[in-house]
């Protein structure tokens, strides 16, 4: 009984070892940083600071307002859209960067809602970075906020949408391209609002990109020194940025192969562990 005893303690004790590997396996593919190179503020708190200054000063009427912002914001474009939901799906909306067209809803869906254009200028690059890149344009944003009860909330509820349609578009007007590169090198770059991911994907015509969802956008260009990413005809996956090119690029290989290694420990552990018991058992 105590050989028994023993053995089945072993065998429970591969079994936590191995569930513990797959938890770390499956957790190694999902990756969430930062991209604001400051510490003052995030681009999401500055997301919801900005909708702050215009909740009181915007009425509930289907006219873009733009907003006065502080000093410090100088070089800053911010305007503030209200509509309803239904008007939304009906006719979608177009204002300076963006495109939207018809056929959105709103994820949770509410009566009413305000749509935040932003354009941070020559203040793209102090809250927004992309190591091996260079922005070749400002910062834009898009940002879907709950426009339907705004008295005694403390905080801005943002949203998020399903397209039933065709996608977002967001043009530049003006893209100067360096010296001595390639256009074709040209990404556009949409940093997701809520997971921190960084999306590229190649331009659907010159100086449009495309979009299924709110964020904050540019066009970039591989840095000259950067070896990290090279020239594709295919869209780029998405990732989260890290500080060192080099680890970025390897960045790519590293969870898929832990995550293989993982499963096939994990078998192997399983294996184990069963035909240890049942040896045990019959000991």
């Amino acid at each position: 009984m105590g050989s028994i005893s023993y053995k089945n303690r072993y065998a429970n004790a591969i079994v936590i070892w191995v569930i513990m590997i797959l938890n770390s396996s499956f957790s190694s593919t999902s990756f969430s940083t930062s991209t604001n190179k400051t510490a003052h503020i995030s681009p999401g708190t500055l997301d919801d600071y900005l909708y702050n200054l215009s909740s009181k000063s915007v009425a509930n009427s289907d006219v873009l307002y733009n907003i006065s912002l502080p000093a410090n914001f100088s070089g800053m474009e911010v305007s503030i859209l209200r509509l309803r939901s239904s008007t939304l799906w009906a006719r979608g909306a177009n204002f300076s960067s963006f495109d939207i067209p018809p056929r959105i809803i709103t994820m949770p869906y509410v009566k009413r809602i305000a749509i935040m254009y932003e354009n941070l200028g020559n203040m793209s690059s102090y809250f927004y970075d992309l190591p091996g890149f260079k922005f070749l344009t400002p910062v834009v944003g898009l940002v879907i906020y709950d426009a339907t009860d705004v008295e005694g909330r403390t905080s801005p509820k943002r949203l998020n949408i399903a397209l039933m349609g065709k996608p977002i578009r967001v043009s530049y007007d003006h893209i100067q391209v360096p010296r001595g590169r390639n256009s074709s090198l040209l990404k556009c770059v949409r940093f997701e609002p809520t997971s921190g991911l960084v999306e590229l994907s190649d331009m659907v015509s010159h100086g449009v990109c495309s979009s299924k969802g709110p964020g904050h956008f540019a066009i970039a260009v591989p840095a000259v020194n950067s070896t990290t990413f090279s020239p594709s005809p295919s869209p780029s996956p998405s990732f989260s940025p890290l500080p060192s090119p080099l680890r970025r690029g390897r960045r790519k290989l590293w969870p898929w192969t832990w995550w293989v290694v993982g499963i096939s420990a994990g078998v192997a552990g399983l294996i184990l562990a069963v035909s240890i018991s049942i040896l045990g058992y019959k000991a």
